[in-house]
């Protein structure tokens, strides 16, 4: 039987689209759902109906293969990011990462349920600097965190694949990594860096992100083939004056460059930023389904936080010292000022700006990133004065609904949901 490595290795040559009319051929092939001959019926769009009660229990998540981390934080099918700025050791830290959960161990506070299968997608490391990650990461482990050197080099050998779709973007890259999981079923998850690389789009479009992720990555990802870690690149940081709490707030999940529905579809983000005044040391915010981690803080309360740093005599990333995380935490706290509403409000207005929702949706948004009483008081502020944030308040013509967003897009779904509630209603007649 040939090796997993050395099948990876055989299959790196490049896959060239052919001329055709349809460019997704070959990628509804990949997914199972070739178009069927002239002569027999066209059965893909029949829905398949089942009842809520005809739903399995699932197994446990150590018996449910399925199940990546603890807590249904990432399961098979489901994408999670991971979002830095330029330069912080993204790379070193998805290498150092696969590494420990190949072993079944924790990387970085998140918990496997068993030892994993992982293979890295990525396109800005040659050979040359894997290996110096590599190796430097393996002393790390073994030096700082006490592990066995055969159990490293072991997890390295057959647990750890590396993939270069060198030219690869947009449905050519998609039907990449449909060839990846035809080849290797065994992978549990994919950590693809950076999604940039891939994307072969306007990252800013929803519209465009939304048809790579969720028309041409969910059919090869659902259900339950392979997880997903995007590494992904920040916005342009702001300035100085502005800086304050980006990345570690209640919008940390949105600090990644594009439209919003990236984060709209990430089961779970995390955001690795520097402290400002702690060189070499980080914090990583579980933007989203941070909960689900379990993290405790010193005090052991639940926390979204950890932070972690450079090694200073190696490639590698530790944990930081508890005096380290307090004085993090201590700094971070004493730059807090109360809240303002208008800025609260110009940061709801953000999210709406990109897609439009009704009015009560917005308002449950707001509760939810500020809590009841400080959202409540963002949300009358950005009802009250829409216009002063880019938005507009469209009324639908069933029961007087009100929609908020950009008037375009709030219009818009509007009078989708008009359609909808009329065809509705003339059914039920």
């Amino acid at each position: 039987m040939t090796a997993p490595l050395e099948r990876a290795t055989k299959e790196a040559a490049p896959v060239t689209l052919p001329a055709q009319a349809d460019p997704l051929a070959n990628l509804k092939s990949f997914c199972g759902v070739a178009d069927a001959p002239e002569s027999q019926e066209d059965t893909t769009d029949i829905p398949v109906c089942r009842s809520l009660a005809d739903l399995t229990t699932p197994l446990p998540e150590k018996d449910n293969p399925a199940a990546l981390f603890r807590n249904g934080w990432l399961r098979k099918g489901g994408g999670a990011f991971l979002v830095s700025t330029s330069g912080t050791g993204k790379s070193v830290w998805t290498v150092q990462a696969a590494l420990l959960w190949a072993q079944g161990l924790p990387a970085f506070g998140i918990v496997p349920v068993r030892p994993l299968k992982i293979g890295i997608v990525q396109a800005e490391d040659d050979d040359e600097e894997m290996v110096k990650f590599r190796n430097n990461i393996t002393d790390g482990l073994v030096e700082q965190a006490g592990l066995d050197l055969g159990q490293v080099e072991a997890a390295a050998r057959s647990g750890v694949y590396l993939f270069n779709p060198v030219g690869k973007v947009g449905v050519a890259f998609i039907e990449y990594l449909g060839k990846i999981l035809e080849t290797f079923p065994e992978l549990d998850l994919l950590i693809v860096n950076p999604l940039q690389s891939y994307f072969g789009g306007d990252i800013s479009r929803n519209a465009e992100i939304s048809r790579f992720l969720r028309g041409w990555l969910d059919p090869l990802m659902k259900p339950n083939k392979v997880g997903v870690l995007f590494v992904h690149h920040t916005n342009k940081p702001p300035n100085a004056k502005e800086r304050t709490g980006w990345g570690a707030d209640a919008f940390a999940s949105y600090i990644g460059a594009g439209g919003a529905e990236i984060v709209n579809w990430a089961r779970a983000v995390l955001a690795l930023m520097p402290c400002e005044n702690d060189s070499g040391l980080f914090r990583l915010t579980a933007a989203k389904r941070g909960q689900r981690l379990g993290w405790k803080d010193a005090a052991g309360e639940r926390t979204d936080v950890r932070f972690i740093a450079h090694s200073k005599n190696r490639i590698f990333w530790r944990d930081a010292t508890p005096e380290e995380s307090a004085t993090a935490q201590a700094s971070a706290g004493g730059k807090k000022t109360p809240p303002d509403p208008q800025v609260d409000a110009e940061r709801i207005a953000e999210i709406l700006r990109e897609r439009a929702q009704p009015l009560t949706d917005a308002r449950s948004l707001a509760e939810q990133l500020f809590h009841r009483t400080r959202g409540r008081k963002a949300f009358e502020l950005l009802k009250a004065k829409p216009e002063a944030l880019g938005l507009s308040l469209v009324q639908a013509r069933y029961k007087g609904c009100m929609f908020i967003g950009v008037r375009a897009q709030a219009e818009s779904v509007a009078n989708d949901y008009d359609a909808k509630m009329c065809k509705t209603t003339d059914t039920k007649g």
